[in-house]
């Protein structure tokens, strides 16, 4: 994965490949090397990894991102009616995938669905409001939590006395 941050495509490639040496069917590993082999304009093997990655998803959720990723490779390729198909059951099984309903919007946009656009687009500005309000409400719930320990703690400085006040004498 270092080596695709860094743009380094045939270490990445290399280093996949091995890992699938070990573990075949290790479904991100396949749609990770589609994705290099993409990058490399090597689309007939990138569509194969793909296609081994979603064949040996173990869960739901390697299902979910192996056919977005794959969806993404298509959409890069515009070949968007494809793309649609696996974005659209990405929704289906986790409704609240906010990259899909955003991949979905782009490619009825290109396809000139615009009503599909704007319903797939409305999910997605939803989504991220949702999850806006919750990483609010999240971080206020810190922000308490912090001013409480605080609080609990005090902040290790004696206060002054009050007025009128006289401190007693320690012996």
């Amino acid at each position: 994965e270092n080596y695709v941050k860094l743009h380094r495509l045939e270490p990445a490639e290399r280093h996949f490949r091995m890992c699938l040496q070990f573990e075949p069917d290790n479904a991100q590993a396949l749609w990770h090397l589609g994705r290099v082999l993409g990058w490399l304009d090597k689309d007939q093997q990138g569509e194969a990894m793909f296609r081994r990655s979603l064949q040996s998803a173990k869960d739901t959720q390697e299902q979910i991102d192996a056919g977005v990723a794959f969806a993404g490779f298509l959409q890069e390729r515009e070949r968007d009616e494809e793309a649609v198909e696996f974005l659209k059951r990405a929704v289906e099984l986790r409704p609240k995938h906010r990259l899909a309903w955003s991949m979905l919007a782009q490619c009825y946009g290109r396809m000139g669905m615009r009503k599909k656009r704007q319903q797939a687009r409305n999910k997605y500005l939803e989504l991220q409001a949702q999850t806006d309000r919750e990483e609010d409400a999240y971080l206020l719930d810190l922000l308490k939590q912090h001013s409480r320990r605080k609080a609990d703690q005090g902040d290790g400085k004696e206060s002054p006395p009050s007025p009128g006040r006289v401190p007693a004498d320690e012996d």
